[in-house]
């Protein structure tokens, strides 16, 4: 409960702001843009925390603006571009990269705060525990799994017409794919055997077929259609097999 009270928390404030404020960026990094200079992370480890309003500051005093790269959670080195900053001058270079990278938190570990994919995979690996044969508690499983659509209700609710409110910020928004791959992958995987588990899959991926967001219908068909050749590949009783599939 605690963990998925933390996991919705996080989702509903990035479906509130699913840029984070800012303005739609690409969702995987390019090249590094003409005329941009590239902010490096100047530590390893995950992305824990960024100050959106301060590049938003920032961005207006230089009247320019500035393409963030590197969500919370992403594991990054010293050397990763965490950011771009349109038409920077080259002699502002050492100091502007400073004051950028100064708004991007990096730490040892991942934090729950800015990083709903962290909630999700922790839910996620919950299942997993529940499910090796030292556990063998199918309930927790389906238990989890029920929590996982509650979150992509909430997800479907995403309105990406919102006026942003840094708008000279550009963000990468989550994808349903990764979303999807972290909640139910594993799941799928690790209860491939256990017919229980994989009907309610299932019956969960048949729900989300019926959202309202095109892309989490679309990753439901694709993980009903995953977590069915996981389930012929491991369950042996043909009985079994076919109740698996008359919940598709």
């Amino acid at each position: 409960n605690a963990v998925y009270e933390v996991a919705r928390t996080a989702l509903q404030a990035r479906a509130a702001r699913p840029y984070m404020g800012g303005r739609p960026g690409p969702r995987v990094a390019r090249e590094q843009p003409v005329d941009a200079l590239p902010v490096y992370a100047g530590a390893t480890g995950y992305v824990q925390h960024i100050a959106v309003d301060v590049l938003q500051s920032i961005a207006e005093r230089l009247e320019t603006s500035i393409d963030v790269v590197s969500l919370p959670g992403a594991f990054v080195s010293a050397r990763s571009p965490i950011a771009y900053v349109q038409g920077a001058r080259s002699q502002d270079a050492a100091e502007l990269e400073a004051e950028v990278a100064d708004a991007f938190s990096i730490e040892r570990s991942r934090t729950f705060d800015q990083d709903p994919r962290f909630g999700i995979i922790a839910m996620s690996e919950i299942a997993s525990r529940a499910l090796s044969p030292a556990v063998n508690d199918p309930g927790t499983a389906i238990d989890v799994i029920g929590r996982m659509v509650m979150l992509f209700d909430i997800w479907s609710a995403v309105d990406r017409n919102q006026e942003p409110k840094f708008d000279r910020v550009r963000v990468p928004g989550l994808a349903e794919k990764d979303l999807f791959d972290d909640a139910f992958a594993p799941i799928a995987r690790d209860g491939a055997a256990i017919p229980e588990v994989q009907i309610r899959l299932q019956k969960a991926f048949a729900i989300l077929t019926r959202s309202r967001n095109p892309a989490v219908c679309e990753q439901a068909y694709r993980h009903s259609q995953l977590a069915m050749k996981h389930a012929e590949q491991a369950i042996q009783l043909t009985d079994d097999l076919e109740r698996v599939r008359a919940a598709l």
